[in-house]
Parts: structure tokens; sequence; C-alpha cells
């Protein structure tokens, strides 16, 4: 998400951890409006990812993603039930984009209406392969060594899908416009679908940092601390120790 690189490299300047609060699932816990309504009456289903594709970059500099919606999702359908009563009606908008509850706690705090909240707008970018070169050459050798797909492959496969996704979203929407019908979920490719290069992406950078933290850990010392306080803590430890069955 490239709407958080500056914050995310301020956070590694700083060093140590960091919280941040996000809007994470407002869709479906805020939301009044009708397509919402099959989660909000399921309870906590999710639906989507939600927030998976923060995962890299806070093993990057090292934050806690505090998603403020999701504090409350398992009362979510008394959640739903408060922002739909007559009592919340000065904070409903109508609209695509419409959370009462939400705008009650900004507007009582004495955020002007206009300020915020007017329509939602993406943020996410879901890429086939990394913008950095040297990091793209690494996913790309890991495509070719786990999955045999060459770099021209992954070019094309995204080239040919972002060609045909506008045609499509367009005539989504224009159905949208004109009987109502809500656009499906937008898949992961549409063409050669069997190909999630995102999906593998996300797989891999994971992986990378991860096996770089653990790395880091392993110089420290400080898994050799964690791994002697486990064998004391592990009950079948103590099972297998040869003094465990001697009487006291």
């Amino acid at each position: 998400m490239t709407v958080l690189h500056s914050l995310t490299r301020d956070l590694e300047r700083r060093g140590g951890a960091a919280v941040l609060f996000t809007g994470f699932q407002g869709d479906e816990v805020w939301d009044v409006n009708p397509w919402e309504r099959a989660y909000q009456d399921a309870g906590v289903l999710r639906g989507d990812t939600t927030a998976l594709m923060l995962t890299e970059i806070r093993l990057q500099c090292g934050f806690v993603n505090v998603a403020v919606p999701s504090l409350l999702a398992r009362s979510v359908q008394d959640i739903a039930a408060i922002a739909a009563s007559p009592e919340m009606t000065p904070w409903r908008l109508g609209g695509g984009y419409d959370r009462p509850i939400a705008r009650r706690i900004l507007e009582s705090a004495g955020v002007p209406r206009a300020l915020f909240g007017s329509r939602k707008k993406a943020v996410v970018q879901r890429r086939s392969y990394p913008v950095n070169p040297a990091l793209r050459a690494g996913f790309f050798a890991y495509l070719g060594t786990h999955y045999g797909c060459s770099a021209g492959f992954v070019y094309l496969h995204d080239a040919v899908n972002q060609f045909v996704y506008p045609f499509i979203r367009a005539w989504h929407l224009m159905r949208k416009a004109l009987f109502g019908i809500e656009p499906p979920p937008t898949p992961r490719a549409y063409v050669w679908k069997r190909f999630d290069f995102a999906s593998v992406l996300f797989v891999w950078a994971a992986g990378t940092l991860s096996a770089r933290l653990a790395a880091v850990l392993r110089e420290s010392g400080a898994t050799r601390h964690a791994s002697r306080a486990r064998r004391r803590s592990d009950p079948q430890a103590v099972q297998e120790t040869p003094w465990s069955s001697a009487s006291p």
C-alpha cells in the first residue's frame, strides 16, 4: 500500500514497535447499505483478506495493525440495528457510502460533516510483481523454481488482465445504473485464471521477510533464550526428564 510508505519509513527511522489504527472491516460493521446485510445477518464472516496486504510492510517496519471496526465485530448484528434505528437518522446520508455510527462519533467530536466520509477511495494496489528491480528479479527466480513460470509470461498475464478489466468493469457499472444489479466481486484474473501471481507475491515476500527476521533473532541470541524458556515450561519436556518420575 503506497499510501503508507512515508508512514512506515518514519516508523523505521524511529525504531521500536508502533500501533497503527485502521478502518478495515468498516464496510461490514458500520455501513447501512443493503449489500452489507448478508454479512451483518451472518455475523463475523470475512469476505476478503482484511489487511493481509499489510503483512510485508508490518514485518519490515514493525507495527501492529488495530482495525477499529473489528474491535466490536462480534456484536455486528447489534451495531447494524443501532445504525438503522430512528435515533441515527440525522447521521444517515444515503448513497453508496453511509456509516452513521462513525459519522456521529466524528461530528460529535467537532469535525465538520463536509470534511470526511463523502465517498470511499480504494488505496490497495494488487500487484503481480515487485516494482523494485532487485526484488522483482528475486521474485521471478522464485516463480521459475517453484512454478515454472517465466518473467515474460508474468508480464503478459498482467498486461492482458489489465486491458480486459476496464471493459468488464464498465459493463457491470452499466448494469448497476440501469437495473440496480450490484457488480460481482472482482476476480483475481479474467484470463489464465489459474495463475494468481499477486497471492504468490505475498507468499514470497512474507517468507523472505520472515527468514530475514529469523536470521536477525538467531544472531541476537533471542531464539536461544526463547528455546530454553520453552523447554522449562513445556509439560511434555518435564515428563521426559529421567528425574520426573522420582518420588520426592
